[in-house]
């Protein structure tokens, strides 16, 4: 259900539906409006999974774990994060890797990531360290021939990003719990952090994060069983109750791209939860109302 943050009142759902899965953690759902097809992954079962929502068909592929985002590329198939490594698999179902950041940054793995306009992969890490160390992480800027350059340091989650224009990147520090804005030079250099919300601690991390066509900012909330919408200017216009704790990540996709996916987790649920819960794991479906934007591809 919606609801309106300020009054409490229930906002319309037009529909709501779920593909059944087993995923650890999911995460980084991704539309291909090429195929028609909505990809994600499974963290920590090391899983490439992707579904077709009109026909329901749904197909998986192991790889190893930490599995941490797959997003398209222009000439088919997907960029890869696994552990540290940036992974190229091709449409014929060979893998190879692009860069190496094991080198770059110790005890981190990869976290969320996204293309730009420009076809260059930005992907951020986290920390490793329990309890996760502050300050330890980063986001790099990967080009399509595997060059890299860290762009922000003193991270610790490095976790959602999308782009409302070409110039301005949003960006989630989970730990920090809020939204940055920055901008973007046409070499890839981010400008001075601004804070575009602050998301408060009542609902959980923000995770993953996207943007609708009319510019509002989705942002799913681990923990909390939520997601929620900001408007252009900060304002927070709406929230989305879900039937899960912990929520992911979200994507815009379908056939009028006015379908939101939301990736789930049965990672660090207690045994009860679990019994509960039996939808976490599954890829929800959600009709919001609003239709999202096609996702910028890797340009390799």
């Amino acid at each position: 259900m919606l609801i309106d943050p300020d009054s409490g009142a229930l906002l319309p759902l037009s529909d709501v539906s779920v593909f059944m899965a087993d995923d650890l953690l999911g995460e980084s759902p991704c539309w291909n409006h090429g195929t028609g097809i909505l990809s994600r992954v499974d963290i920590h079962g090391g899983r490439l999974r992707t579904v077709d929502p009109v026909t329901g068909v749904q197909t998986s592929r192991d790889f190893e774990a930490p599995m941490s985002f797959a997003i398209p590329r222009r000439t088919g198939g997907y960029v890869i994060g696994l552990g540290l490594r940036v992974v190229l698999l091709d449409p014929d179902g060979t893998t190879r890797t692009l860069a190496d950041l094991s080198g770059a940054i110790a005890a981190n793995r990869f976290n969320d990531a996204v293309c730009d306009a420009q076809g260059r992969l930005w992907a951020g890490t986290m920390s490793l360290e329990r309890p996760r160390a502050t300050g330890t992480a980063a986001l790099f800027r990967i080009d399509p021939d595997g060059s890299y350059e860290q762009v922000l340091s003193d991270l610790t989650l490095s976790n959602g990003m999308d782009w409302p224009d070409p110039g301005t990147l949003l960006h989630i520090d989970s730990d920090s719990y809020r939204i940055d804005r920055y901008s973007v030079d046409a070499d890839g250099r981010l400008g001075p952090r601004s804070v575009f919300a602050e998301t408060g601690t009542e609902d959980g991390l923000p995770d993953g994060l996207t943007i609708d066509a009319e510019g509002g900012v989705w942002v799913a909330f681990f923990g909390g069983g939520v997601v929620r919408r900001w408007a252009p200017d900060g304002q927070e216009l709406e929230r989305v109750r879900l039937p899960i704790t912990c929520a992911s990540s979200v994507a815009f996709g379908g056939p009028d791209l006015g379908d939101l996916f939301v990736t789930t987790s049965r990672h660090r649920l207690t045994d009860e939860q679990a019994v509960v819960q039996v939808l976490a794991g599954s890829l929800l479906r959600l009709r919001p109302g609003v239709r999202g934007r096609e996702a910028y591809f890797f340009d390799a």
